[in-house]
C-alpha cells in the first residue's frame, strides 16, 4: 500500500480542511478510502440500542471500503430521495413532477440494496466466526431487511403509497429504511443481553468489519479504542486484545489504568505509551512487545 500524507483540520467556526498528499479533497469520503477508522467507545451501544439509522450507517461503512461503486448509487439515491421529498411537502402536490424522481430513486435503490445485501451475508458469516471465539450466544440471529417488502418492486410499493406519501410528506418505503435486526431468539439482542455481553456482540460486529475489509484489499483498520476495560472480565479483554493486535493496522487506547490494557496484548508488537496533561501529549515510553 502506497504511503500517503493526510491533513484534516477544524476552526473554531466550524469550518473543516482537508488535505491529501498536500492537495485538498472534496470530501470526507476520500479520507475514509484511504484511512479506515473504527471506534470502540461507549457510543458503539448505539449499534444495539440505536434506531434504524445508527445500524444502516454501520452497514454502510463496511460496503463502502469493499464496493466503490457502492458510494456513488448511494449519493444518487439520496439527491433522488430529498427531490422527491421536497415535492412532496408542496402544499399541492403535481403527481407527474413526483413521477421522474419516483423512477430514479428507485433505479439507484436497486443497485445499494443489491451491494448491501451482498455484503451482509459476507458480513453475518464473518460475525459468526467472531463470535465463537468472543461470545457464543445461544439462538442469535442477523438479518438484512431492505427497506421495503421484498414481494414487490420499491416502484410498484410507492406507487400504491403515494397518498399516503403526500399526506405526511414523505417517501414512506427505500433504501432509506434498510435496517439490520439483530435478535437473540424472537428478542431483540439489546433486550436481553446484559452490558457486558452487549459491547462483546458489538466489538465482535466491528472487528467482523475490520477483518472483511482486510481479506478483500488488504488494507487494516486505524482503531481508536476507549475505556475497554469497562463491563468487560479480564478473560475478555484479553480476547478482544489479541485480536485487535491480530487484524488492526494500529489501535490506539485511551485508560485510566496501563496494567489492564498492557499484559493481555501479543508480546510481538511494539507499544508506546502517552500521558496527557493539560491538553499536552508527551510520550512516557516506548515498549517492545517481548519488553513485557
Amino acid at each position: 500500500m502506497t504511503d500517503r500524507n493526510l491533513g484534516f483540520s477544524r476552526a473554531r467556526s466550524g469550518s473543516q480542511r482537508m488535505l491529501i498528499d498536500g492537495e485538498k479533497a472534496t470530501s470526507r469520503a476520500e479520507l475514509a478510502q484511504i484511512l479506515p477508522l473504527q471506534m470502540l467507545n461507549a457510543d458503539a451501544f448505539k449499534i444495539l440500542e440505536g434506531g434504524p439509522s445508527v445500524r444502516r450507517a454501520f452497514l454502510d461503512w463496511g460496503v463502502f471500503h469493499v464496493e466503490h461503486q457502492f458510494v456513488i448509487n448511494w449519493r444518487q439515491a439520496q439527491k433522488a430521495l430529498l427531490n422527491r421529498n421536497s415535492l412532496l411537502k408542496n402544499k399541492i402536490v403535481n403527481e407527474e413532477e413526483v413521477s421522474p424522481w419516483t423512477h430514479e430513486l428507485c433505479q439507484y435503490a436497486e443497485e445499494v440494496d443489491r451491494y448491501r445485501s451482498d455484503y451482509s451475508l459476507t458480513f453475518k458469516n464473518a460475525l459468526n466466526e467472531m463470535l465463537k471465539a468472543l461470545l457464543p450466544l445461544k439462538g442469535f440471529s442477523l438479518s438484512y431487511f431492505k427497506g421495503w417488502d421484498q414481494t414487490q418492486s420499491l416502484e410498484e410499493i410507492l406507487a400504491s403509497n403515494m397518498q399516503k406519501d403526500i399526506k405526511y410528506g414523505f417517501t414512506s418505503a427505500g433504501p432509506h429504511r434498510a435496517d439490520l435486526k439483530i435478535k437473540i431468539g424472537k428478542d431483540m439482542a439489546s433486550d436481553v443481553l446484559s452490558r457486558g455481553q452487549q459491547k462483546l456482540l458489538v466489538i465482535a460486529m466491528k472487528l467482523a468489519q475490520a477483518k472483511i475489509l482486510k481479506s478483500a484489499s488488504n488494507k487494516g483498520c486505524i482503531f481508536l479504542v476507549d475505556d475497554l476495560p469497562a463491563e468487560l472480565d479480564s478473560a475478555n479483554k484479553a480476547k478482544v486484545l489479541a485480536i485487535l493486535s491480530e487484524i488492526g493496522e494500529q489501535v490506539f487506547i485511551t485508560g485510566i489504568e496501563k496494567d489492564q490494557l498492557y499484559e493481555p496484548l501479543q508480546k510481538e508488537k511494539e507499544m508506546k505509551l502517552f500521558h496527557v496533561e493539560h491538553g499536552k501529549i508527551n510520550v512516557v515510553e516506548s515498549i517492545l512487545g517481548n519488553d513485557l
